[in-house]
């Protein structure tokens, strides 16, 4: 068993039983989870959440030329302010810093 990656990452209001059956592990019946991300590492679920699309949206921004903003959607946040400090408050950097040293 182990973690299935998420390909896109929704808002906290959008997270359907869908998204969350790619991140958390069932059975073979499927109807009882046998383990849940975050919990085993000492994280609640919006940690977890947040460090999922923290790490996505570092891969957005090293690999593509996407805007900041735009990433913000793509990963889950509807705010692209609210995405960039609390990007800067997890990464120590911000977006566009962490740009930049990935590019040297």
């Amino acid at each position: 068993w182990r973690m299935r990656p998420a390909s896109h990452i929704p808002d906290a209001e959008m997270i359907t039983f869908g998204f969350l059956s790619k991140l958390i592990i069932f059975d073979s019946s499927g109807d009882t989870a046998v383990r849940r991300p975050g919990k085993e590492m000492g994280q609640t679920f919006i940690e977890y959440l947040t460090d999922v699309r923290m790490n996505e949206a570092k891969h957005l921004i090293a690999t593509t030329k996407e805007r900041v903003t735009d990433i913000s959607y793509m990963v889950g946040y509807r705010d692209p302010h609210y995405f960039s400090s609390l990007f800067k408050k997890t990464q120590g950097m911000t977006p566009k810093e962490y740009r930049m040293s990935s590019k040297q």
